[in-house]
């Protein structure tokens, strides 16, 4: 029986009336509460089909890197220096190295003397700590490259003419009376040659040396150092070092 227009109107009437009648249920509120540890571990490392991947951690310098690294780990190396210098390093699980921290980022770490005073080594053929400078400590094990560098100046004096006068800036660890071998092509040597001069005189260069240190010891100290041959004096200017890992543990 078909149903007349008025009768869907009284039905539709009805059905709101009784839709109305039903009281409202508040929404019930939820509190989400802090996570926990045993919830979720920020630190652990990612898992994809049952292998770790790498992780990245911060930690200071002076603690080592990380325990139980798996290969490609990233360690942020903080507080190298006063500055807030930091390196950066990653683990190569398959280096047949004992240092298996890699360095992959991080400026170098500079002792420098800007003052422009003279510092002098008038002992010939010795080294000796270059006077006014700073000694860099390197707290973790490993191999390192460094620079040396600075204006030096030697006086040659008259009767030495044809002698050849050397004044060297270098590096050494764990002693400032030693340098770097030349031989170990460890350095660069800047040296000027008094042949034929009439009167005494100053010869200036600029020196830049650089080498790599392999195997030093935790808590190594390196000094800038200073070399003069013969009976010359050995000056330099402005000397300066720096210090960068090549790989640590």
């Amino acid at each position: 029986m078909a149903l007349e227009k008025a009768d869907l109107t009284s039905i539709n009437k009805y059905v709101r009336d009784v839709v109305n009648r039903i009281p409202p249920r508040p929404i019930k509120a939820h509190t989400i509460g802090t996570l926990t540890s045993d919830q979720i571990n920020v630190s652990s490392p990612p898992v994809v089909n049952g292998t770790p991947q790498p992780k990245i951690t911060t930690r200071a310098l002076s603690l080592g890197p990380p325990p139980n690294p798996v290969d490609g780990d990233i360690w942020i190396a903080s507080n190298v220096d006063a500055n807030g210098t930091r390196w950066q390093f990653q683990y190569n699980a398959e280096s047949s190295s004992a240092y298996k921290w890699e360095f992959i980022g991080g400026s170098w770490l500079v002792s420098q003397d800007s003052s422009g005073v003279a510092r002098s080594n008038t002992v010939a053929g010795t080294w000796q700590q270059i006077a006014g400078s700073t000694p860099i400590t390197l707290v973790r094990p490993g191999d390192y490259n460094w620079y040396a560098q600075g204006f030096v100046f030697t006086f040659v004096q008259t009767f030495n003419s044809g002698v050849a006068q050397e004044t060297v800036i270098s590096v050494n660890p764990g002693s400032p009376n030693s340098g770097q071998s030349q031989a170990a092509g460890q350095e660069i040597e800047m040296e000027g040659n008094s042949a034929s001069v009439a009167i005494d005189t100053w010869l200036w260069n600029y020196s830049h040396q650089k080498g790599r240190l392999n195997g030093l010891g935790a808590n190594t100290v390196l000094y800038p150092t200073m070399y003069v041959n013969n009976t010359g004096n050995g000056n330099v200017v402005d000397p300066g070092m720096g210090v960068i890992p090549v790989r640590v543990s």
